[in-house]
């Protein structure tokens, strides 16, 4: 029994004790210092355009300890027109990756952090710049001057390039070439500074065949920027030009009909014997041999293509082919035309948006509806920018007429903002094809919530002692004589 009564009596002494050293803090906490970026690091500019990250160390207070820390970041020191103070409990580092930045501009992140007394001092990082910029592939022609289709030299590649816009500028280029655009098998890319033109006189080119020149430019950060350029032909002799063949419309079997938003074709039957077919282009026209909607572009080799386009519901849309031989010529090819259908393809609603959930919880689910009135067997996959959004899905095979259920629910892992958007993208395969997915259609769902600092712990209940009613120094003294006088009644008995 008098065990209990020295456990409760010592009990009320430290909570008491605690009280009146928060009462007893007068000062505010000691600042310490605030670096741009991630870790322990500082940096002094970034090429996000999305995000800022802040770090901090140094807070301190001897009398009551630091319980807890906000930030905000701003345009100048010790604004917050970007994003006002959020609080983040005790950690000693925050991001928000849901920004909007200004290329060129400054910013600065602020902590503010409070005592156990509830007094505060605020410290700001130096600033760091967004140096990003517009990201803008170039034009590379082939050959040293004007573009040039043909060649007879079968020793060297020249090419040139300009207008590669990237980042706060382009630091350096990279140039390759390959026997396909996307390929440098010929010649792996190789750093040429910020010279735009070059060549290389030590190559054995095969005649007949198409040479593309592949250039990459970079601006000393994380980023960079490719072109290609459309081709060169090692001639052949050969006088005359290949014999045409026959365009599809659609993945493999010609269609007459087609999904506005996306368009595909294939061909076959073009030859030439004396030189063979060294490249391929393909455009898309609203009338037979037109470009208007699609430029001639190239394909290499390849006998099909499909494209993302801009196209009206009711227009019919022709496919042309032009196969150039290993000589030089070429020969053309036209589809028959498709007519361009509405989609019908819905998606509600076009944004959720989550009420604050606590940190380490989820949310109740959100629903999107999905509906396929599309004549098209579809297969539903999802993916995020952002890992706080989960969700599962009813019916990921979407037949023509079918619904599809998704619920979406927000799981935040910091104290922050998260804002992105879900990407649903609709693929539809043809089983005679042997390269699925023949064609896919992509909607966007924005998402957003607000993770928030759990629910704080209770203090841990006195009972009925009154120990703190009084509060202040005098009750902590009251305390300790009650106790000194228990311990001589003790040594007495």
């Amino acid at each position: 029994m008098e065990r209990a009564a020295r456990a409760f009596l010592a009990a009320c002494v430290l909570a008491v004790s605690g009280a009146a050293l928060a009462q007893a803090d007068t000062t505010p906490p000691i600042a310490g210092t605030v670096r741009d970026g991630p870790g322990m690091s500082d940096s002094d500019d970034q090429a996000s355009s999305t995000m800022i990250e802040a770090n901090w160390s140094g807070f301190q207070d001897p009398e009551s300890g630091i319980a807890g820390y906000e930030w905000a970041i701003g345009t100048s020191p010790g604004a917050t027109d970007v994003q006002d103070f959020r609080p983040v409990g005790v950690q000693h580092d925050a991001v928000n990756d849901a920004l909007s930045l200004t290329a060129g501009a400054t910013y600065y992140a602020t902590v503010r952090a409070t005592n156990g007394a509830g007094l505060s001092v605020t410290a700001t990082s130096d600033g760091i710049v967004a140096v990003f910029g517009p990201e803008v592939p170039g034009t590379v022609n082939d050959g040293p001057g004007a573009d040039i289709d043909t060649q007879t030299s079968t020793t060297t590649i020249s090419a040139n390039w300009s207008g590669f816009s990237v980042g706060p500028g382009v630091a350096y280029y990279r140039w390759g070439i390959g026997t396909r655009p996307d390929y440098d098998d010929v010649q792996r890319l190789t750093p040429v500074g910020l010279a735009t033109s070059a060549t290389n006189a030590g190559l054995s080119l095969t005649p007949g065949k198409a040479y593309y020149v592949y250039v990459v430019a970079h601006d000393g950060w994380y980023s960079h920027v490719t072109a290609v350029s459309n081709g060169v032909i090692v001639t052949l002799p050969d006088a005359t030009p290949p014999v045409a063949g026959t365009v599809n419309d659609g993945p493999d079997l010609d269609m007459d009909v087609f999904g506005a938003g996306y368009l595909s074709a294939n061909w076959n039957g073009f030859q030439d014997p004396e030189s063979g077919i060294a490249r391929y282009e393909w455009a898309i026209g609203t009338s037979p041999g037109a470009t208007d909607v699609q430029a001639f572009t190239t394909v290499g080799t390849q006998t099909s293509a499909n494209a993302s386009i801009s196209s009206t519901a009711g227009s019919t849309l022709y496919v042309t082919v032009r196969a150039t031989s290993g000589g030089g010529l070429t020969a053309t090819a036209t589809s028959d035309g498709v007519a361009v259908v509405p989609p019908e393809l819905t998606v509600s609603p076009a944004s959720l948006e989550f009420p604050h959930v606590a940190v380490g919880s989820r949310s109740d689910a959100l629903q999107i509806t999905v509906q396929n009135e599309t004549p098209y067997d579809l297969w539903l996959s999802i993916t995020s920018d952002r890992p706080d959004f989960v969700w599962t899905v009813s019916r990921p095979h979407l037949l023509p007429g079918h619904t599809s259920l998704i619920n979406v629910s927000f799981q935040p892992q910091v104290t922050m903002v998260r804002q992105g958007k879900l990407t649903l993208a609709f693929s539809h395969t043809a089983w005679l094809d042997p390269k699925p997915p023949t064609w896919t259609i992509e909607r966007y769902v924005e998402v957003k919530g607000y993770g928030a600092p759990g629910p704080p712990e209770e203090p841990p209940a006195l009972g009925g002692c009154g120990c703190v009613s009084g509060g202040g120094t005098p009750v902590v003294a009251a305390l300790l004589g009650l106790a000194a006088a228990w311990r001589r009644r003790r040594r007495r008995s």
